[in-house]
């Protein structure tokens, strides 16, 4: 879609969430509507931001333009910053993750663009990101669980954390988050998304029911190494007090 509106649109500055998406950052299927993607595209200087025919004008300071997808689009750090400063925690977080695990952002740029903007308003917002962004993290899912536990009180966890394969020393495991219980209890807390079971590419080969043999496994042998196995769904992320009764049923420190 936004590729058709830059060819009527040769001048538009694709922003926010669809330069997101263009870079490739991790964008929550929550930001797609019944129409698709949302557009958002840059007012430009002495233009009013707002919504027209369906596509979203944001309000910059400057105009600063990079090409992804073969889309002109904000550069990342200014599509990141926006989208830190309108979109939920979650996915705001997810975004700035992806992006900092890509290489086109780096922390010290926001941090600037942070203290340039003053007190305008969501600064607070934006900087909380900045905070806990990691570009350790491999997935929105992985990035969204983190947040909720944030946005929450919990503990924040290590990222990617390995482990050594008891039968196989020359192949380490690795979990998505790892929590200390400060009790002698390590906690490791995975996203269980359904696509590593339906994914073609993470399946690399393998069948869905040989997928979840192995994830059995890996699983048995983390808990050989003294490490219970916590699996967070999407409906537990969408489900505050579900998302309480899990993290304290496994003692997850606050």
């Amino acid at each position: 879609v936004a590729r058709s509106l830059a060819e009527r649109n040769p001048t538009w500055v694709f922003a926010g969430v669809t330069a997101a998406l263009a870079y490739g950052f991790s964008v929550s299927y929550s930001l797609l509507d019944s129409n698709g993607i949302r557009i958002e595209t840059m007012a430009g200087r002495g233009k009013s931001a707002g919504v027209r025919n369906g596509v979203r004008r944001l309000s910059y300071a400057e105009d600063v333009r990079w090409r992804a997808s073969g889309l002109t689009v904000t550069s990342p750090a200014l599509t990141v910053f926006e989208c830190a400063r309108r979109l939920s925690f979650g996915d705001a977080l997810a975004i700035a993750d992806s992006a900092l695990r890509s290489g086109l952002v780096k922390r010290d740029e926001l941090e600037s663009m942070a203290d340039g903007a003053g007190c305008a308003r969501d600064i607070r917002r934006v900087r909380r990101v900045v905070r806990y962004m990691d570009g350790r993290a491999e997935s929105g899912g992985e990035s969204q669980t983190r947040a909720r536990m944030i946005e929450l009180g919990y503990e924040v966890p290590d990222l990617q954390v390995e482990f050594a394969n008891p039968l196989d020393p020359k192949r380490n495991f690795r979990v998505d988050m790892l929590v200390d219980c400060g009790d002698g209890r390590r906690v490791a807390v995975e996203h269980d998304g359904a696509c590593k079971y339906e994914d073609l590419a993470m399946l690399n080969g393998r069948t869905p029911t040989r997928a979840f043999m192995d994830e059995r496994q890996r699983e048995a042998l983390l808990t050989s190494c003294g490490i219970e196995v916590m699996r967070v769904r999407w409906k537990d992320l969408h489900d505050e007090q579900r998302f309480r009764r899990l993290m304290d049923a496994y003692g997850i420190p606050k």
